[in-house]
């Protein structure tokens, strides 16, 4: 694979996911300077993130768009990393992610699209998170955080759809967060037509689309929040909780 990727200058889309890689899958010197969107999900990438050959991989890769690394084993903490500086859509979920460092994120303040679910963070919902914002989704569901839901989030202005559900939050609901419900047709057309700026090459557009309607096609009503911040939000999902 690294002799092939040698030669791949013009590369715009990589999409190497549902194998058996592991260890060094990229050359040293490479020139993958038009890479945009790279697709390493569900390969053998196991070992913690701090560590593993994953980041130190992906810090030649400047102009990357778009990360998926999900279902590949990783685990530990999110570090920061400068090659995080351009992403604006990063999958990892169904890893064993269980934290982030304090400058996690600090260099990721272009990202849109941030999916955690179903990995094994614990305690408070991180409030570096209300630093980012670009971010329109949010899903953090399948974790097994606690406590309640930082004031903080009301700062992501951009925010559309956040989902909190399944096995993570006590307490009560911030006053900041007002119910109302609407259709499914609003929440994926709204999604589909304004969140992402992506060109359609194919898989990019299919996959985030199908993973948002997944998510929202089991229930009949959801709630947004309607606070002058938050004025674009479209979707929250909290179902599944002890909130009261």
């Amino acid at each position: 694979m690294q002799t092939v990727l040698l030669g791949c200058f013009a590369l715009d889309l990589l999409d190497l996911s549902n194998n058996n890689f592991y260890g060094q899958i990229f050359p040293k010197y490479m020139n993958l300077t038009h890479l945009h969107w790279l697709y390493l999900d569900n390969n053998h990438f196991s070992g913690k993130m701090d560590d593993a050959n994953i980041p130190v991989q992906l810090s030649h890769l400047k102009g990357l768009e778009l990360i998926d690394i999900s279902e590949t084993s990783l685990c530990g903490s999110m570090v920061s990393s400068s090659n995080l500086s351009s992403v604006k859509h990063l999958y990892l979920q169904k890893n064993a992610i269980n934290g982030l460092t304090p400058n996690a994120l600090s260099r990721s303040s272009k990202l849109i699209t941030l999916d955690l679910r179903d990995n094994k963070f614990s305690g408070r919902i991180p409030c570096k998170i209300s630093e980012l914002s670009n971010l329109h989704v949010l899903v953090l569901r399948g974790n097994s955080l606690q406590g309640h839901i930082p004031n903080e989030l009301c700062q992501l202005g951009k925010l559309r759809i956040m989902n909190l559900s399944h096995k993570i939050l006590g307490r009560s609901i911030p006053l900041y967060l007002v119910y109302h419900g609407f259709y499914i047709d609003s929440v994926v057309t709204n999604y589909c037509n304004s969140i992402l700026d992506l060109q359609p090459p194919v898989k990019p557009c299919v996959s985030i689309y199908q993973r948002v309607e997944a998510e929202f096609e089991r229930k009949n009503r959801y709630e947004f929040f309607i606070d002058s911040n938050l004025k674009y939000m479209a979707g929250l999902d909290l179902s599944g909780n002890k909130l009261s």
